[in-house]
């Protein structure tokens, strides 16, 4: 009977795991907004330097220094590398493989805990998100959805020993160990050992001090070796998290915004999904809670251990300066990603009690449940439909001949790891085993010599006898590299920065106007900002190296990036005697990301 059960139980989470890959599967091979975030490619880069073996010790490759999970991340993306080449594709399925995970840790907290038909239901949410989380469990950073692996993996083993009063010290030492790695992976994970720790306190005082403090404390001195490792070398920059205060003063005045913004104002792509979700979660919690429990629904004490946790990320994300201020993108709410994966716990409980009621009970479950998994359905037709959908071998090929790593992203950060010597930094950039030597060289220096000193002009010589004297024969991708520099001399006014290029003598004054069309305004360059920037372009005597860096600049576009109809539409509209120029540039950037 047991065997069949446990068959029953694998043959379940088989096919949920397929059903998540096919859904998560079909955004990517759709080419859906599930790329380009934030740090993803450049995680990639870290990656990269791994294998280049680039010169510096191992731990200032990191992206950051405080998000351990990033590094790990990063380690993960340089296998995945080496098994499908430095590609795109290597990130997603680094992103698949974490997705998987979440699936099997949060599958096996509901069905120890609360029973299958809980466990059902716990997976069929998660593989129906709501479109927002589809996509960020896409987005392989590290970081905030990654950590939702150990956040439920302490909620399942905290779940085990409060069951079980004389729980074997292994347990105690696996919990240990999982929030011990999780605190080095991200420092969210803090508020889940909080809340288990809480929630042992009242429920099993006794074995909490008597029989589960050593085997608790040493795994947690065993997973937490990453950390104390990583700050023996970098000291206390490990806790500087963008110089943010947990709790700023100054958050509060975010909050009533960021929740308008999605609740009222429909941010993430309407105010239907949010209210949703929400209304399902609290209804979980009171039909749990309020319940007496059954062998399908655990006790309304199991159910507690998420409520706590749930509560406890509530308030102190509430109260600290981690609220975005603007929500302009779904992406921008990634922080709230364990909210979204323990959240779907107590409504997975709350449906599986209803099930297990009467007649009209189990109506409501029908009616809630359904209308959840209908509104992931069309959330994942909606993420499919961003992209491409009608040529996934052609998506799949792109995906797979696009570079998974880009330099100025990664540059800003590896920098303030290095030495303070700008030849011996130079020499460091410049040992990444990068085919386009001048695209390599152009970034490095963008990256070095931004500061006027005293003035734009000194820095240009300064950063031209570095470069002859590291690698001569970059000089000329040097200067394109020094537009930046101009539009920071100018105090970010591109116009001003223009007429400084237009004062630089013949060849470099080209080369400065490239410069500048690709770092352009400083803005994401949105269409808006692309058709702003571009207005200059007649004002000047040769506007065409100016449009060809703008046409590079084009390329950075997320949304133009992998989908070349929509670039193209967008130089088809510019007039007539601009297209090739930026046409010219778009596909210079293009090859330059292409794998040979």
């Amino acid at each position: 009977m047991r065997d069949t059960r446990e068959h029953r139980d694998l043959g379940t989470v088989v096919w949920l795991a397929a059903t998540t890959l096919a859904l998560r599967g079909a955004a990517v091979l759709s080419l859906g907004d599930v790329f380009f975030y934030g740090e993803e490619l450049e995680k990639g880069t870290a990656a990269k330097g791994m294998l280049d073996s680039v010169g510096v010790a191992h731990h200032h490759l990191a992206y950051h220094y405080y998000e351990g999970g990033g590094f790990v991340v990063s380690h993960l993306k340089a296998l995945a590398f080496l098994l499908v080449g430095e590609n795109l594709l290597a990130h997603k399925l680094v992103a698949a493989g974490f997705v998987l995970a979440v699936l099997l840790v949060g599958y096996a907290f509901v069905r120890d805990a609360f029973g299958r038909r809980a466990a059902l239901w716990f997976g069929l949410l998660y593989a129906f998100s709501p479109p927002t989380f589809q996509k960020l469990s896409l987005i392989s950073l590290g970081i905030h959805f990654e950590a939702c692996l150990f956040v439920l993996g302490a909620l399942g083993l905290t779940s085990r020993i409060l069951r079980d009063e004389d729980a074997r010290r292994g347990l105690w030492f696996a919990l240990g160990v999982v929030c011990g790695f999780g605190l080095y992976f991200s420092y969210q994970v803090g508020l889940v050992a909080a809340a288990c720790l809480a929630v042992l306190g009242v429920r099993r005082p006794r074995a909490l001090f008597l029989r589960g403090s050593l085997p608790g404390l040493a795994g947690t001195a065993v997973g937490a070796l990453p950390l104390v490792w990583m700050y023996s070398l970098v000291g206390d920059a490990l806790f500087d998290i963008h110089g943010a205060d947990l709790t700023a003063a100054g958050s509060g005045e975010r909050l009533l915004p960021f929740l308008r913004a999605i609740f009222v104002e429909g941010a993430l792509g309407g105010v239907g999904g949010p209210w949703l979700w929400t209304t399902a979660v609290a209804g979980g919690l009171a039909v749990g809670l309020g319940a007496r429990g059954s062998a399908e629904g655990g006790s309304r004490a199991g159910l507690a251990l998420p409520a706590v946790y749930l509560a406890l990320f509530a308030v102190v994300f509430a109260l600290s300066d981690f609220i975005p201020a603007r929500v302009y993108h779904g992406f921008l709410v990634l922080r709230l990603a364990p909210l979204w994966v323990v959240g779907l716990v107590p409504i997975a409980v709350g449906l599986a009690r209803l099930e297990v009621g009467r007649d009209g009970a189990r109506r409501w479950a029908s009616v809630a449940g359904g209308l959840l998994l209908a509104a992931g359905g069309v959330g994942a037709l909606a993420v499919v439909g961003e992209g491409r959908p009608s040529t996934p071998v052609r998506n799949g090929v792109e995906l797979y001949r696009t570079k998974g790593y880009v330099y100025s992203g990664y540059f800003p950060k590896f920098v303030k790891h290095l030495p303070p010597d700008d030849e011996e930094r130079l020499e460091i950039l410049l040992s990444f085993d990068e085919a386009d030597r001048d695209w390599l060289v152009s970034e490095a220096c963008a990256e070095l010599f931004k500061e006027p000193l005293p003035d734009a002009h000194a820095a240009q010589a300064r950063a031209r006898a570095v470069v002859e004297a590291v690698a001569p024969e970059y000089v000329e991708a040097l200067e394109v590299g020094l537009g930046r520099l101009l539009l920071l001399d100018a105090d970010w006014d591109l116009g001003r920065a223009l007429e400084s290029a237009l004062a630089a003598p013949d060849g470099l004054r080209e080369r400065l106007l490239e410069g500048l069309g690709r770092v352009g305004s400083g803005a994401y360059p949105t269409a808006e900002a692309l058709a702003a920037e571009a207005a200059f372009a007649p004002g000047l005597p040769d506007p065409e190296p100016f449009l060809v860096g703008l046409g590079q600049r084009l390329y950075d576009n997320s949304t133009m990036r992998l989908l070349t109809e929509r670039s193209e539409a967008f130089i088809e509209a510019r007039p007539a005697g601009e297209r090739a120029a930026w046409r010219l540039g778009f596909e210079r950037a293009r090859a330059r990301h292409r794998l040979e």
